[in-house]
């Protein structure tokens, strides 16, 4: 059965037309090439699980359900509103079959996202005052307020992005008047746009929102799930094996009550030093989770990337000058138009190969229970008697148990049986599990809120900053990036965005560590410092000193050495010896030394003293000690010389 499609009968076809009842909204092709069909125009719920493959979006996110719930205690299927249903089904059936003037054919899962966040709202607010279709609003400003101020929580006003989808699909329903028998008869705000009455800029741009996971919560969070990956992991396994070798022992032996074959995972799993089996279970879904968190902090990649690797998705390669580098090939589903999605690879330290081998072992008896119901579901539907409705149902059993084969992210539902890949809802549930579980805090104290979404930014600005030699731990994990990397990207991979985050993570870094240098009085050192400490007053008494430090910022190339700025250009930077001789920042007219880099020169510091104390020193390598003590020191001085003591991490 291949995958199914929107279907796309009469590109001259009208909503208005006298068939329009009976047209096929999704299709999907059988073995034999024959198409069953799926959904219909006339249907209460149209289903496009044939067409939206990305393994994190659950069955009910696939389907659009007309039975909208309106505010006067009806829904959109009610007979009262016959009229609103019929012009909300044409609007939605023209994107799918005829796309916005010069737009590209949308994909069925950015229509449902429309319905969801920009039509229903107009459709409530329809109702609530009293409009039938869509022709007959002539003024749009009480719309407008409502779009702004609607469903916001906690007493505020909804996001701009959500007023953007609320107002969009107004000026959607516009432009697609030509194609609708309900349709606007005038542009809703002639001179605007949905972007700039939300209050963004006429391109629709925004601050995004998602947020990194702070240093000390990150370092926290990945120790936890390394200790899983690494320390826990056989043991979990072993005892789930363990268990389940005794229940199938037990079966033969003609046990079949689910109460006994119980008691006898119970008994296993006390024996490998578990609760029971429930707590068993618990640890195999901490250990699930462990190895998602391990994967999308070292990958960067994506929720729905994540959930689309499949079992031997790791390839070692080595370069020609004897560099290995492991590549974890997924689904790029986010970037493409294609339905299918995109074969893809990211650059992945040796750890994610673990976590890849532990997800393969323990997805093992899944997938081969998958693929036995492959076979058994291909025999049913040779059956030439079966009816339409049931050649449907198992058209899309076959179709979840076929996506799902071979994927890593596998559970089984404890009260349907089915095994799937979880949505993002439930994964982000099991994040926060982990969260409680492990006690993971930020620097209040309190619970940190993990989300999916916050691996990716996390990703961009750890690389961005191993990069500018700022990573004093998690380094050994990224140690396989570089700038030279992103060469390795440069022929293959599809991930291109992944790039462009890491690139302006590290441009955010720069302007905020130069920033730091003009902003405030605070001390530097190196043989830049009195160069920078003499410009300062010039940016401090700018006109717009932002735009004069973005300014700079762009004109300028930080690299970090670890323990100092060099602003060595590139092209130039092999002749900087410092990161073998760290003192020569202390006089290099390339070298900036900031309050970061305190904690550095203490260890410097305390390393002289330490070789000072040997008694087997000769006198060469007594004056180097003492040489490098009286300069670490100095530098500790004057970095010191207005905040005594410790110095916050200012990355936490």
């Amino acid at each position: 059965m291949s995958a199914g499609t929107v279907a796309h009968r009469d590109p001259a076809y009208t909503p208005a037309g006298a068939d329009k009842r009976r047209m096929p909204v999704s299709t999907v092709r059988q073995d034999d090439g024959t198409e069953v069909i799926v959904s219909r125009y006339v249907d209460a719920a149209w289903d496009f699980w044939p067409s939206i493959l990305a393994g994190n979006i659950v069955p009910s996110e696939k389907r659009l359900n007309w039975a909208l719930s309106l505010p006067d205690g009806r829904t959109l299927l009610d007979p009262k509103h016959a009229l609103l249903l019929a012009s909300a089904k044409d609007f939605i059936y023209s994107l799918l079959l005829e796309p916005i003037d010069g737009r590209r054919l949308p994909k069925p899962q950015t229509v449902l996202k429309k319905l969801r966040k920009g039509l229903t709202p107009l459709l409530r607010w329809m109702v609530q005052n009293g409009y039938e279709r869509f022709a007959e609003i002539e003024d749009f400003d009480e719309y407008v307020a409502y779009a702004k101020t609607a469903g916001g929580q906690h007493g505020k006003p909804p996001a701009a992005k959500t007023v953007v989808s609320r107002l969009a699909v107004v000026e959607d329903l516009w432009l697609q008047s030509n194609k609708l028998a309900d349709s606007l008869s005038a542009h809703p705000w002639p001179g605007e746009s949905a972007a700039s009455l939300a209050g963004l800029s006429r391109r629709g741009h925004c601050k995004p929102k998602t947020v990194y996971i702070p240093d000390a919560v990150a370092r926290q969070l990945v120790q936890e799930a390394l200790r899983y990956v690494n320390d826990k992991a056989d043991a979990i396994m072993s005892a789930r094996e363990a268990a389940t070798a005794a229940q199938e022992r037990a079966t033969a032996r003609g046990v079949e009550h689910p109460d006994s074959l119980s008691t006898v995972a119970i008994s296993v799993a006390r024996e490998r030093g578990y609760r029971g089996a429930n707590a068993l279970r618990a640890e195999e879904r901490m250990l699930r989770t462990a190895c998602y968190i391990v994967i999308g902090f070292f990958s960067g990649i994506r929720d729905s990337e994540i959930t689309s690797i499949e079992e031997r998705c790791i390839v070692r390669e080595t370069t020609p000058d004897g560099y290995d580098l492991w590549w974890l090939h997924a689904i790029l589903y986010k970037t493409t138009r294609n339905l299918q999605g995109l074969p893809a690879r990211w650059m992945v330290p040796p750890v994610v190969e673990r976590a890849v081998e532990v997800l393969e072992r323990m997805t093992r008896p899944l997938r081969a229970t998958l693929q036995a119901r492959i076979s058994a579901l291909e025999v049913r539907l040779e059956d030439s008697r079966l009816v339409a409705p049931e050649r449907v149902t198992l058209n899309r059993r076959l179709h979840a148990a076929r996506q799902h084969a071979r994927k890593l992210f596998l559970c089984r539902d404890l009260r349907s049986g089915e095994i799937a890949v979880p949505g993002t809802g439930s994964l982000n549930r099991t994040l926060k599990a982990f969260v409680a579980a492990r006690d993971v805090r930020d620097h209040n104290g309190e619970r940190w809120n993990l989300h999916s979404h916050q691996f990716r930014r996390t990703f961009a600005r750890f690389v961005a900053r191993h990069v500018l030699g700022d990573l004093h731990y998690l380094q050994h994990h990224f140690k396989h990036w570089s700038i030279d990397m992103t060469a390795y990207y440069a022929d293959e991979a599809m991930d291109h965005e992944l790039l462009g985050d890491i690139s302006n993570a590290r441009e955010q870094l720069q302007q905020s560590i130069i920033s730091r240098w003009f902003d405030d009085a605070s001390p530097l050192a190196g043989g830049a410092a009195a160069r920078l400490t003499n410009f300062r007053s010039s940016v401090l008494t700018a006109k717009n000193k932002a735009e004069l430090v973005s300014q700079i910022a762009d004109d300028a190339y930080i690299r970090g050495t670890g323990h100092s700025w060099c602003l060595c250009a590139p092209a130039s930077a092999s002749e900087s010896l410092c990161i073998f001789e760290k003192t020569l920042c202390i006089e290099c007219p390339h070298g900036v030394i900031d309050q970061g880099h305190v904690a550095v020169w203490r260890e410097i510091e305390q390393q002289q003293l330490r070789v000072l104390d040997g008694t087997d020193l000769g006198r060469p390598g007594r004056a180097r000690a003492e040489r490098f003590l009286t300069e670490a020191r100095k530098v500790i001085k004057i970095i010191e010389s207005k905040v005594e003591g410790e110095v916050a991490d200012e990355r936490t």
